[in-house]
Formats: structure tokens, sequence, C-alpha cells
């Protein structure tokens, strides 16, 4: 029972944004513990402290204390009682997987733009409504920012897509958000430094379908060898695609460096041409094509958007430059490594070259495995910086290039210096493929970088 009565102005579990009559919520996060903000809530002005932890200290007058079993699940309580609303008329989709999350949920937002459906957008490249645009600091936000962003474009808003992680399903991001459609583009090896276990790993993404509406559809990749695991998750139909096995099936009929040609096959034959390169990309626009015909979406003007919609930022963004092709991709797990390595190997005119690192404090088991799928396709490898965060980088190098049988491959430990020796040894026609940071900024020598600047800056250097 709560003593003081007050008005509710926010509820939020961050103290910098308590302000009067504020209900706090703390919680034990991954780096943080919110009880330790405590005090600096109540002198902002909270009014409502919800707390997991016992309180030693006298209870400041009117203010209330409210200790609870768990906060977070508390915290998406509240926000449901005093928000339930803002999720009315709003079709909701959820997209996951280990690959092609963003690709695919920015697609489904593009085409919902093009159709004139005000949509929102909640993902890895920040969260996007209309003409405005919010960076992100996570693929998923917490729980309070996903209701704070909905609640500010409500109005006229008919869609919300968000773009789910594991860690955010495992961290109750998502808790009390019901789902219309969900949908899990592939499962290969990731975030093992988070979940330890392929078990705790597929648990966590099929938690997602326990969160469908009674009306609710799933959209599952039918070809993975965990699609019986997901389909017996959720009693909500499941519908799939694939190559060969599918509701809806897909061929493709030619992949290049221009694009793609593809033929899906449902009710009727569809053929469609794509700008976006590699076979994964083909089966990004299969799990996309999937959501357009569960959503009901017109799909006469879909031929057209395909043909017109181009690279998505960080995702096989290709840059000619001085008769070689630059590509920049995300790619950060060793199935998409491989998969950028093995199309570019067979796609470039001459040879290949990689500019590779592999992010501090996550999963090490996939370090030699990215370098090694790198290693197999390329001429060479520069092994450098990517996020090392506060893990020395040559602990990382050392766990990439442990076991390997391969060693055409050379350390440069900064990133500049490593896409510039990439650029150097390149001659005509060669493909330079820089890995991992996708669009994303970092800073080196003070300075806020991405690689396309990198990459722009170097040449002018090299070739002016």
């Amino acid at each position: 029972m709560l003593t003081y009565d007050h008005e509710i102005s926010s509820i939020v579990h961050h103290s910098q944004e308590v302000y009067e009559n504020a209900v706090f919520v703390a919680i034990v996060g991954y780096n943080h513990d919110g009880h330790d903000f405590i005090f600096e809530a109540i002198a902002k002005g909270a009014k409502t402290i919800i707390h997991e932890k016992e309180w030693f200290y006298p209870f400041p007058q009117n203010v209330n204390f409210h200790r609870v079993e768990n906060a977070q699940k508390e915290l998406a309580w509240l926000l449901q009682q005093v928000y339930s609303s803002i999720w009315d008329d709003l079709t909701v989709i959820g997209i996951t997987g280990t690959n092609g999350k963003t690709t695919v949920s920015t697609m489904v937002y593009h085409y919902l733009t093009y159709l004139d459906y005000p949509t929102l957008l909640i993902g890895s490249n920040g969260c996007k409504y209309v003409d405005y645009y919010w960076p992100l600091v996570n693929t998923t936000p917490d729980i309070v920012t996903i209701y704070r962003l909905v609640k500010q474009c409500k109005a006229k808003l008919k869609y919300v897509i968000i773009e789910v992680s594991s860690q955010a399903i495992r961290e109750l991001r998502i808790q009390g958000i019901q789902f219309d459609l969900v949908a899990i583009t592939n499962i290969s090896q990731d975030h093992f430094d988070y979940h330890h276990t392929w078990d705790d790993y597929l648990f966590s993404k099929g938690l997602l379908l326990t969160k469908l509406k009674p009306a609710g559809i799933a959209i599952v990749k039918r070809e993975m060898p965990f699609f019986s695991f997901f389909n017996g998750l959720t009693i909500n139909p499941v519908k799939s695609f694939g190559k060969n096995l599918g509701d809806i099936r897909y061929q493709i009929t030619s992949s290049s460096l221009k694009g793609l040609k593809m033929t899906f096959t449902h009710l009727n034959t569809l053929q469609i041409e794509s700008p976006l390169t590699g076979e994964f990309n083909a089966e990004n626009i299969a799990c996309f094509y999937t959501i357009c015909i569960y959503l009901s979406l017109k799909l006469a003007p879909l031929i057209e958007f395909l043909k017109d919609f181009g690279t998505i930022k960080g995702r096989m963004e290709q840059f000619p430059l001085n008769q070689r092709l630059i590509v920049i991709d995300y790619a950060h797990t060793p199935e998409a490594v491989k998969q950028v390595a093995v199309f570019l190997k067979t796609q470039s005119k001459n040879r290949l070259f990689v500019v590779l690192g592999c992010g501090g404090e996550r999963d090490r088991l996939k370090r030699p495995l990215m370098l090694r799928f790198a290693l197999e396709n390329a001429e060479w490898v520069y092994i450098t910086e990517d996020n090392s965060r506060s893990e020395a980088f040559e602990e990382i190098v050392a766990d990439m290039t442990h076991n390997q049988i391969l060693n055409n491959y050379t350390v440069i430990p900064k990133r500049s210096l490593a896409i510039k020796k990439a650029l150097e040894k390149s001659t005509e026609k060669d493909t330079i493929a820089i890995i991992g940071m996708g669009s994303d900024w970092y800073t080196e020598a003070e300075e806020l970088v991405t690689d396309e600047i990198i990459v722009k800056r170097m040449g002018e250097i090299i070739w002016s």
C-alpha cells in the first residue's frame, strides 16, 4: 500500500529523467544499479520509489517506498496500466533473428511509408517516424523509451515496428507489449557472452512468439534447423518462407553486384528485381514479402517499390573508388561474415581484401570463426580495432588468431590505418570489404568518424 497520494508526472527508471511527482523504479541493470540513485531521484522530486532491495535509511517525508520482487516487471505493469490506450488501433510488429533484423524491419517500414501508412520504426539504425529521427543506443531501447516514442507519435500512427534483440527479451524491455505479428529471420551463433548456451539463446529468441495477441501471426524461416522448436512455442498460426519448403517459396534467378532477381510462389507467381545484393538479402526480401502477405498489404505496388529500394545504410554499401570497389557492411557474426566474404569473392573482378575486427566484451567463441571465414575467401585480411570497449585489443586478436591454419593476415590496431593499407595494397578491379562497423560512428584521434568517412579521406590521400 502507498501512504501518500500524488499526481504522476512520469514513470522513469533513470534518475536523470526524474522531475517533480515522478515515479522512480530502481532496477538492477547489467552495468548500473538503480538503487544507487534513489537519493538523487528524491532530490529531483520523485514522490514514489519502487525498489527490490531492502531500504536501510530513514524514509523521507511524503515519499512512497514500495518494495517488489521484480522491479522490471513492476515497471512494465505500471506503464501498461497508465498508458495502455496508446496501443489502441495500432498494428505492432516485432522482428528478431541473428542476422537480417535491421534490413527486414527497414524494408517493412519503408514499404508501409510508401503506402502512406504512418509508421514508427524502432531499431538498430535509430527511431524513424515520417521526417523525424531519434538516435538510439541499443537495438531495442528500454521499455520506458518505447512507450515514450509511441506516445509522442500516437496522433496519426498506424504501425509500430520494433527490432527486438535477444538481450531485450531477456531483460524484459518489451514486457507487456503485445504484437500482431512477429518474425524470426534466422538463427546462428551470436551473443554467447550474454547467453552462454544455445538453449538460452534459442529460448530467449523464442519468447517473442509468446507475446503475440490471440489473433497474431508468427513468421519463421522454414529451412533453419530450429523451425520445429519455434513452431512449438506458440499456439498462434506460424507461417513460413524458404527456398524449397515453406508457405511462401522463392527462387533466385539472378544474383550479382547489381542486385537480385527473384521469383515468389504463393497463391500466384511473382517476379521481382532488387538492387540489394547476395543470397542473404534474398532471404531478407523473402521474409519481408511474407510479412507483407500476412499483413494483407497491397502487392501491386511492391514490384516497383523493390526495384527502387536501394542499399540500407551500413549494409553492403558499395563505393566505387579509383577503379576499385569498396563494400562497407555491418556483419559481426560468423554466418554474416561468411555470407559477405563468399559473395564478394565470387563477384569480385580480381582479388578480395578484408578489413575486420571483433567487438570487445562480447562473444569470444565467434572471433576465430569470423576470422577463419574471412581468411578462406580473401587474398589478405587486415585485423583491426572494432569497438574493443574496455577489453585489451591484444586479447581480442589472440582469440581471433587462435588455432588458425591460414596466416594471410596483418594486424593493424588503428582502424583508419588498416583501411589505408588495404586501399594501398589493392589494384584496379580489386574489392575491399570493410566489415563490422557498418554506418556506426566511432572515435579515432578524438574525432567522430565512420568507415565511409575514412575510406573517402584515405582515398584522397593515396590517389589525389
